[in-house]
């Protein structure tokens, strides 16, 4: 085989293999489920929310939520473009510029990655200040638990969860 040819089968291969990647991923992110205003919450009843605090942190997190939609939106266009640059770098003398392609990639997801990160540090700060300082001290306690029992949360491990959206909740708090 020629060496254009290797590379070429080599480029084709890893954008195949990454599209198989990013499937797996997108496969693993949790479902968006709607909160039930009907009853209370888990969180409420934690907290002892009065209405107004309940429906100022709903409001917070269904904004959150949306970004954070948005924000994986983001990066699948980034994977889609990744790969299609991927496959229109068939000759030997492209595999710098591919090089190159990858390492931007990789720098735009991760600032997407802070972004997302951000949006939920500054949305458990919000929620944060609009409880009493009961409230907080147990919204401290719940955020400490999840953080324990889901680990260390970075941007390759990040799994969005929250106790009655299915995004962020005081288990982002860190």
């Amino acid at each position: 085989m020629t060496r254009s040819k290797i590379t070429l089968l080599t480029t084709v291969v890893l954008a195949l293999s990454a599209g198989v990647v990013v499937g797996r991923v997108l496969d693993r992110i949790p479902v968006v489920r709607q909160a039930d205003h009907r009853s209370p919450s888990w969180l409420d009843d934690q907290l002892n929310l009065n209405s107004e605090q309940r429906q100022q942190i709903d409001a917070i997190w269904a904004d959150v939520r949306l970004k954070i939609s948005k924000s994986y939106e983001k990066r699948h266009e980034l994977d889609n473009q990744r790969t299609d640059s991927v496959t229109r770098l068939l000759t030997a003398d492209q595999k710098v510029a591919y090089d190159k392609l990858i390492a931007d990639y990789r720098n735009q997801r991760a600032q997407v990655d802070k972004d997302r990160l951000a949006l939920l540090h500054d949305a458990n700060e919000r929620s944060r200040a609009l409880l009493t300082d009961s409230q907080r001290q147990t919204w401290d306690v719940i955020s400490k638990g999840e953080h324990e029992r889901r680990g260390p949360r970075g941007a390759a491990t990040q799994k969005s969860t929250s106790m009655s959206a299915g995004i962020g909740g005081p288990g982002d708090h860190s």
